[in-house]
């Protein structure tokens, strides 16, 4: 048993989903547990899909916004060189912003799953969605290092960008 547990996570949060049991309340016990375990799953969820959809518009709305400021053709043809630099500076802020989001995100993501687990332990369930999860097969492929790698992408090119608009080649 304990080789099929290893490499998979089974901490739990110490902090109990449900408060002292007030008279005999085992069916309403379960009911609770079972309402609790849903809305962490939605709100897992929920934040799941917000990382995706950030991480699958912020690289291609970059791209076009870098393309624009770098380019001496298209919508910002004949812009001026402060103008340019303006334009980096705001996307490089808005990407820090958004990090800074997804950093807080990756808090509430990461207490879900533990609370999850929490109420998996507490059903009688011994491997389910949150207790038991597969630990990455290498420490470094994690949800962390893949998206520093892409807002620290986003924000070099955004840096570069307002370098080049700099020099007044565009």
């Amino acid at each position: 048993m304990q080789q099929q547990r290893s490499g998979r996570h089974y901490m739990t949060s110490s902090l109990p989903i449900l408060g002292e049991p007030v008279g005999d309340r085992s069916d309403q016990t379960a009911a609770i547990l079972r309402s609790e375990f849903s809305e962490i799953c939605t709100a897992w969820r929920m934040l799941t899909e917000v990382r995706f959809k950030l991480l699958a518009l912020l690289p291609p709305v970059t791209g076009l916004g870098l393309v624009g400021i770098v380019s001496s053709a298209g919508v910002f043809q004949g812009m001026e060189r402060g103008p340019r630099i303006g334009l980096a500076i705001f996307g490089l802020l808005i990407t820090v912003g958004l990090y800074v989001y997804d950093r807080r995100n990756d808090e509430l993501y990461d207490d879900l799953i533990s609370r999850g687990r929490r109420a998996e332990l507490e059903m009688g369930i011994d491997t389910g969605v949150f207790l038991g999860r597969r630990v990455p097969a290498r420490s470094w492929r994690n949800h962390h290092n893949a998206t520093r790698l892409v807002y620290g992408t986003i924000g070099l090119s955004w840096i570069a960008a307002g370098a080049f608009a700099a020099t007044g080649r565009v």
